[in-house]
């Protein structure tokens, strides 16, 4: 651990001093031996108060625990232990600044918060938690610490910094499902839709024989048995009901950005972590993941807590790119035997700029089942987003964020990339 110490003198110590430079310039111009004598009662407590602070923040430890993800708006809890490693002295007023600091591509931002601790008993230690909300996703840093004190006359400040440097990813924040989502992905669940599909013989799970029908395969034909009861026997299998989901998220920005086009890159990364933890929790089907951006990213697997913390640390760093290509890698999804599965598209473009690139002669090209037929497009700019998600519980927020970003495609040609 690298600790580093500085002296510096408080505001309250500046005025001290001007009253003991004053009294020191009148005792020397007077000769006044009386004003000699209370210039040297005024330095010690300044001298005091350097040895003591020094003291009390020289056998000082620190340390930090933080959790590896949260979502944005939600509270982060930060736990801080201290602990005094001298035998005979206690700390008091000992003020914790933790620096927070954003990573962005190109700058960072940074806050400061401050924990004062009361005191600390000599050879003890003292547990201690601040709470903050961080709004931006992407990578925090928080560190390197600073520990001060100026106790007891807080003339004399000793800062200790402490090369301790933790690091947190922030998701996109959790919004709400609106009934559109409900309508297409809860009623498959329950099986009001027809997304679910009959696997080969091999994949349900067996439940009975039954007598051999003209038109079934012999590979379902149960030899010993047959030969026991002395007709064809025939295995029958269950019908899988498990539901298969396809997102693709094109984070797209136009050559020329706006803040308008920053709110629907925020707000298309906050809908595709609300739906796959929607997707996540409690599903036993299987969930394929497409993220085009800066940096591509394609992932397939169960709806499970360890995909989700994949999906939600990526969403966690993803941007946007101007070269973004909705389907650069989702149309890996043909290859994985998912004709029933649920697709669905979740863009920054205009909509009318979509649908171009959805018929287009570069999508027809590719092999596999006619996806831009059974695709369901979800532009962030279109009015209709508000029918499948909301930032807040107030749709009319999200409303005027579609109602900006669609005036602002209007005012300038969007590009096809």
């Amino acid at each position: 651990m690298g600790r580093s110490q500085r002296v510096s003198v408080t505001r309250e110590g500046w005025y001290y001093l001007f009253i003991l430079a004053f009294i020191v310039g009148g005792a020397v111009m007077r000769q006044i031996n009386p004003l000699f004598a209370l210039a040297g009662l005024m330095i010690a407590p300044i001298l005091f108060n350097w040895r003591f602070s020094m003291a009390s923040l020289r056998h000082i430890d620190f340390s930090r625990r933080l959790p590896h993800r949260i979502a944005a708006g939600e509270p982060l809890v930060v736990d801080l232990e201290l602990t005094n490693e001298l035998a005979r002295l206690d700390a008091w007023q000992v003020c914790i600044t933790d620096d927070v600091r954003w990573q962005g591509t190109t700058r960072s931002r940074s806050h400061e918060v401050e924990v004062l601790v009361p005191g600390i008993a000599a050879g003890g230690h003292v547990r201690t938690s601040y709470r903050c909300q961080l709004y931006r996703r992407g990578r925090y840093h928080i560190g390197p610490t600073q520990v001060r004190c100026s106790y007891p006359f807080g003339l004399i400040s000793i800062r200790s910094k402490k090369q301790i440097t933790s690091h947190l990813l922030v998701s996109p924040r959790m919004g709400f499902l609106q009934r559109n989502w409900r309508r297409l992905i809860h009623k498959q669940r329950s099986g009001d839709q027809s997304s679910r599909q009959r696997k080969g013989s091999t994949d349900g799970d067996f439940y009975s024989l039954r007598q051999y029908r003209n038109g079934d395969s012999r590979r379902w034909i149960h030899w010993r048995t047959s030969a026991k009861l002395g007709e064809l026997m025939v295995q029958q299998f269950d019908e899988s009901t498990d539901q298969h989901v396809a997102i693709f998220v094109d984070l797209w920005e136009p050559e020329e950005l706006t803040a308008a086009d920053l709110d629907a890159v925020e707000l298309a990364a906050s809908f595709a972590a609300t739906a796959a933890v929607d997707l996540c929790r409690g599903n036993s089907g299987k969930l394929t993941f497409s993220v085009s951006g800066e940096t591509p990213f394609f992932h397939t697997g169960a709806a499970s807590k360890p995909l989700l913390n994949t999906l939600l640390d990526h969403l966690a760093t993803a941007r946007s790119s101007s070269r973004s290509h909705p389907f650069k890698h989702g149309f890996q999804a043909a290859n994985f035997g998912m004709q029933g599965t649920t697709l669905l598209l979740v863009s920054t473009r205009p909509p009318e700029i979509l649908e171009t690139i959805l018929r287009s002669e570069s999508t027809s090209t590719v092999p596999g089942p006619n996806i831009p037929d059974r695709l369901h497009r979800i532009s962030v700019l279109d009015p209709e987003f508000a029918h499948w998600f909301s930032i807040s519980n107030n749709p009319m927020v999200t409303q005027s964020l579609e109602d900006k970003g669609s005036a602002n495609a209007q005012k300038k040609p969007a590009t096809v990339g």
